[in-house]
């Protein structure tokens, strides 16, 4: 860790190391960073660095932290850093590299004729991120046809064979009037330390207990005394002490407490900050198939030792990226210490673990307890 002296946060600074996406330890490289400059900042930084040697004609690049993209350029990276600290570099480039980028056409709900650009190799799910920064429209709320075909997230634009000048149109999700049967609580108390409990299904439940796939928040409400309420989150990311959580019995939400997480026909995990010493947790995937039934964990973020807590909840088919270059682990290699890999990509690094080498950067400890909070 690196010893901070007391001066301005604002104006304290470290190294970082960068990968390229898709290429070996040579094209890795370090930068500069000034803790609490914008990501944009580091970005222009990082392109100055990379392409030194020559001009490069990019139309879109972007940063990655542990494979998750870092959508809004102007937070800092401490913003981010509960997701992880292994920083990938990728762009979209001009570069004849067999994934020329090309410009598409998408139909938004209102008719709305909007310009993408992406490349053969671009995934579903980022196109939805890219309509989301343009429309404001949750990349969740999303169904992305073309030719009369719904996309899934998961595929890469070539498999649909989405090609230059392509149309894809964007709708939003119909009402739906089916109902998952509600929650049959064993009893009210939730055990601490992250403890797992399986609960049963009944359709004999207390009113406001009706859970959705993925995270769903076990409240306690004034207006519902005894029954603990259900608040759908549905799956993504979710920090408990930023959320905004309503009941869905009385619709109001300041007099709701959380008391714990439930999940449901998802995987889930979570990354944490300890209270202690400021260090870092992610958790392995959890899966909650149907035969599970629902997975039950405190929420009680305190007691278990956490100064933050950040709850991720995916579909069971959703694989998590190669932080080298960023595409789907469906069949990975596990190194020594336990990273994964792409077989193509760790021969690239021989054997060296970049997420073990770049795990010593965007330790920001001294910093942030020091200020307003870890975010």
């Amino acid at each position: 860790m690196p010893i901070y002296t007391p001066r301005s946060p604002s104006n304290m600074s470290t190294t970082l190391d960068i990968i390229n996406a898709n290429s070996g330890p040579d094209e890795a490289i370090t930068v500069p960073y000034i803790l609490n400059e914008p990501i944009s900042a580091l970005l222009k930084r990082i392109q100055a660095t990379f392409f030194s040697n020559g001009s490069m004609s990019n139309t879109r690049e972007d940063l990655y932290l542990n494979g998750k993209r870092l959508k809004d350029r102007t937070k800092t990276l401490a913003h981010y850093r509960i997701f992880g600290r292994t920083l990938t570099y990728h762009v979209l480039s001009a570069r004849p590299n067999g994934r020329c980028p090309f410009s598409i056409q998408v139909i938004t709900p209102t008719g709305k004729i909007i310009p993408l650009i992406c490349h053969p190799h671009t995934f579903v799910e980022d196109v939805k991120d890219m309509i989301q920064e343009k429309e404001r429209i949750a990349d969740d709320q999303q169904t992305i046809t073309y030719a009369g075909m719904q996309l899934e997230e998961s595929r890469m634009l070539q498999f649909y064979g989405i090609s230059a000048g392509s149309t894809l149109h964007v709708a939003l999700p119909r009402p739906c009037t089916v109902t998952l049967p509600g929650i049959l609580y064993l009893d009210n108390k939730v055990g601490t330390h992250m403890g797992v409990r399986k609960i049963r299904f009944s359709r004999n439940a207390s009113r406001g207990r009706v859970p959705n796939i993925g995270t769903n928040v076990e409240c306690e409400c004034k207006c519902t005394p005894g029954p603990i309420v259900i608040v759908q989150k549905g799956l993504g990311t979710l920090e408990i002490a930023k959320a905004t959580l309503t009941c869905p019995n009385c619709g109001k939400s300041d007099k709701i407490v959380p008391v714990a997480f439930g999940f449901l026909k998802c995987k889930y995990r979570y990354h944490g900050i300890q209270a202690s010493n400021g260090a870092q947790f992610t958790s392995d995937w959890e899966e909650v198939h149907a035969d599970d039934r629902y997975h039950l964990v405190s929420a009680d973020i305190k007691r278990a030792g956490w100064s933050c807590l950040v709850v991720e909840s995916a579909g069971l088919h959703q694989y998590d990226p190669c932080t080298i270059c960023l595409e789907p682990l469906r069949q990975c290699e596990i190194l020594v210490c336990g990273h994964q890999f792409h077989s193509v990509c760790a021969k690239k690094w021989k054997g060296f673990c970049p997420n073990c080498q770049n795990n010593k950067h965007l330790v920001f400890t001294q910093l942030t307890r020091s200020g307003s909070g870890y975010f």
